[in-house]
Parts: C-alpha cells; structure tokens; sequence
C-alpha cells in the first residue's frame, strides 16, 4: 500500500498504464503469497484496532474510530512511534491530561 502511495504521490503517476507497469514491478520482486500475506496482516491491525476503540465503555463514534485507525495503520510508519497527549488529542483519541495520582 505504501508502494502505491509512493507511486502515485511522490512520482506523481496517475495514469493507469503507468500505475500497472509499477506494479508489474513490485511483483517481480515479491510473490503473491508475500503480498497476500502484507494484506491479511495490515487487514487484521485494522481490525483489532477496530475492536479495542468498540470495547470502551463510551465508544468512539464511526468517523472519529475511522480517523484513528486511518493515522495509526496507515501514516504513523513506525512501530516505535510515541503518541504524545497532545498527538493522541490531534488524532482523536479520547485523552485526558492525569492527575496528580495518577501521574505519580
């Protein structure tokens, strides 16, 4: 997905031929049994993601989970990343700054 986003974004190809040729390209390089297995993983992040925002006592309404699952599966590239109280706010992840307690 990030190939393609790359392709389409950051080469600037639109054009369908073009885009095929791309990906003719990717293929050559990576089995479908790889791609297949890209898929099903990224498919099933966003489902457990899905999942964790519905199990909340007060879940989140469909944009605001749907914009959230957007930002963690598909621009935050790192798993690494931390998400700060004022990115998790940026996000719309339901946030609160900690009390006292709870800070220490």
């Amino acid at each position: 997905m990030a190939y393609g986003k790359f392709v389409r974004e950051r080469a600037g190809i639109s054009d369908q031929a073009a885009l095929a040729q791309s990906l003719e390209k990717l293929t050559e390089r990576l089995d479908a049994v790889t791609i297949g297995n890209a898929y099903r993983t990224h498919s099933h992040i966003r489902e457990v993601a899905r999942r964790m925002l519905l199990s909340r006592k007060e879940p989140t309404g469909e944009q605001a989970m749907a914009t959230i699952i957007e930002t963690l599966a598909e621009r935050v590239y790192a798993h690494g990343h931390a998400i700060g109280l004022y990115e998790a706010k940026q996000i719309g992840l339901p946030v609160d700054l900690a009390d006292e307690t709870l800070e220490g």
